[in-house]
């Protein structure tokens, strides 16, 4: 990790942007296996 906190800052939610949209893109999968 940075000794810089801001960039800290940016990096935590960065992986928080990336986890969301990789649930986000599983759920979206998991829809059109239902559908098929």
């Amino acid at each position: 990790m940075s000794k810089n906190p801001f960039v800290n800052a940016l990096v935590a939610s960065g992986y928080i942007g990336l986890t969301e949209l990789v649930e986000m893109n599983g759920k979206k999968v998991s829809r059109f296996k239902k559908v098929d």
